[in-house]
């Protein structure tokens, strides 16, 4: 049960935007690569995100490259 738990608070938290350095030194891995093998999935949210921003470009007209949107909190 408690990796189930672990599971879904590491998972929780990189779905909310927390830095993989960060989840990975307070989780005790060796490296980031070790938490995003284990604990990462598709997340459509962070994914629509960037869409959007790609897709929101040409409508600003600024001529500059695209921005993704901040992160929500």
């Amino acid at each position: 049960m408690h990796h189930r738990r672990r599971h879904t608070c590491v998972s929780g938290q990189l779905g909310a935007g927390e830095d993989v350095i960060s989840v990975s030194h307070w989780t005790g891995h060796a490296s980031p690569d070790i938490t995003l093998k284990i604990y990462t999935r598709f997340m459509p949210d962070r994914g629509m995100r960037g869409r959007a921003a790609v897709d929101n470009w040409p409508k600003a007209g600024t001529g500059s490259a695209p921005r993704a949107a901040a992160p929500e909190p």
